[in-house]
């Protein structure tokens, strides 16, 4: 594993260290926990539901780290931002299924590189069709892009307030060019 792949795989860690945080904060539990050690105590379905569906996810998540950890070079990681950032347009672009991963990997590319990493990630994987994330706010979680960039590209692809699972393939088609195009405008 080179250094910027491990760099982004420990930074994804980092990721997946505060999702366990989200997905295992639940007030519930404890409010559960205080009531059985005073006598009775109950939960209703909802929240078993609710549960069933997080460790669910924490499970995918826990699995996807134990095999990012095991593939960490023993010797340590020294990298850089840019080894990083290299790394994480390559995840992007070989496909990443999970939305956030997707948009925390996304953080971490500049907005040019971002925005040709997205379009080859569309042509070359369908990952995109799992993202129920508007495309705007995906292209404006790249490093130095914001809304006036998405929104011009969304606009220019004609996928307003459009999310990556609802693209058909005419949108997809216009949303790569308009990705490469506006590529081409901030180099």
């Amino acid at each position: 594993m080179e250094a910027g792949e491990a760099g982004f795989v420990l930074c994804e860690l980092e990721w997946v260290r505060a999702r366990l945080l989200i997905l295992l904060s639940w007030g519930e539990l404890t409010e559960f926990v205080v009531a059985a050690a005073g006598g009775v105590a109950e939960v209703g379905p909802e929240l078993v539901r609710q549960l069933r569906e997080a460790t669910d996810e924490v499970e995918t998540l826990l699995m996807s780290a134990v095999h990012c950890v095991h593939d960490l070079p023993v010797a340590g990681v020294v990298t850089s931002r840019d080894e990083v950032a290299g790394a994480a347009a390559s995840a992007l672009e070989e496909g990443i299924i999970d939305a956030e991963r997707a948009l925390h990997a996304a953080q971490w590319i500049e907005a040019s590189a971002g925005l040709e990493a997205l379009a080859r990630s569309l042509t070359t994987s369908d990952s995109y069709r799992f993202w129920e994330v508007p495309v705007e706010r995906f292209v404006s979680s790249f490093g130095g892009a914001d809304r006036q960039l998405a929104r011009a590209v969304a606009r220019d692809a004609d996928v307003v307030d459009t999310r990556f699972s609802e693209l058909t393939n005419r949108q997809l088609a216009r949303l790569v060019a308009a990705l490469y195009r506006a590529r081409g405008e901030r180099m």
